[in-house]
């Protein structure tokens, strides 16, 4: 799968704009959230986020997530789930679960391990067992009362996606 075609998947779940005050990372727009954003631009407010276009989050969604997760390295399928599990969980907790899938040491840190790990395993196998590693992350997050339908609609929605680019 390519960027564009992850990108556009996800930026599907994600919505334009959210203020909900009971999310923690703050105001979001684009999938973009000022949390996420004050990491890597210093001095970012929710005004910052709010005027994010489109083009902008496009460029922090491949240099921040898509490249830094090497998700153009992963088999088809697992592409879109890392992807969006480093949008949506982070992007060091979602290198963590994949490496626990695959038997590497969980550094949080996708290199030449991880890949060849990743490489060796069976793709539908890892693609599911990635994404309940995902569910259970969710269901110990305080604020699965709040948010938990919305993030397993999105983990199935996901799932069902991976799958179909796996055995196509």
């Amino acid at each position: 799968m390519t960027f564009a075609e992850a990108l556009r998947i996800v930026l599907a779940l994600e919505g334009g704009l959210v203020d909900d005050p009971r999310d923690p990372g703050g105001v979001t727009r684009h999938g973009i959230s000022l949390r996420f954003l004050r990491g890597v631009l210093p001095g970012a407010d929710a005004d910052t986020v709010r005027s994010l276009t489109l083009e902008q989050a496009r460029g922090l969604y491949r240099r921040h997530f898509w490249q830094a997760c090497r998700c153009g390295d992963m088999p088809p399928g697992l592409d879109l789930c890392l992807f969006d599990g480093a949008v949506n969980q982070g992007r060091g907790a979602a290198a963590r679960l994949l490496q626990r899938a695959v038997g590497a040491v969980a550094d949080g840190a996708i290199g030449p391990a991880t890949l060849t790990a990743v490489r060796a395993a069976d793709p539908v196998t890892l693609i599911q067992d990635f994404l309940a590693r995902r569910a259970k992350r969710y269901a110990a997050a305080p604020a699965v009362s709040t948010f938990g339908r919305g993030w397993y609609r999105r983990l199935f929605a996901i799932h069902r996606r991976a799958l179909e680019e796996a055995r196509a």
